[in-house]
């Protein structure tokens, strides 16, 4: 199961900026687009699981805010870093919190923000 939310949550992350670089949609836009439309599918997916649903639809939700991220700051493999980070740290932190209002936020902040320490340490020699 984890191994699938690692794959929804890199998914997500670059649909997101791929959506925002091939259009004239902002970032945030394309970040609700995203969710939508894999909230949408994952419904259909599983429709005799709506928990399992719920569960994915929340990961493909926060992984949506790393690909809000500028991605011309952050190089493609630390976003994809970032995506990674990003579930395991939605999963640690949701057991002290609930899921919506803000460990989505928090956990994709956490994410991003960690990715950015590393590679500003290798870009400086």
């Amino acid at each position: 199961m984890l191994v699938y939310k690692l794959l929804l949550s890199i998914l997500a992350t670059f649909s997101t900026i791929e959506l925002t670089e091939r259009t004239k949609l902002n970032n945030i836009q394309s970040s609700a687009i995203i969710t939508i439309v894999i909230s949408l599918l994952l419904q259909l997916l599983f429709k005799s699981n709506q928990a399992l649903s719920y569960e994915y639809s929340l990961i493909a939700f926060g992984a949506s805010f790393v690909g809000m991220t500028h991605y011309h700051k952050l190089k493609k493999i630390f976003i994809f870093a970032s995506a990674v980070l990003f579930v395991i740290t939605f999963e640690v932190l949701r057991i002290y919190t609930p899921p919506i209002g803000g460990l989505l936020g928090l956990s994709a902040f956490v994410a991003v923000a960690i990715s950015y320490i590393i590679q500003s340490k290798f870009q400086k020699e």
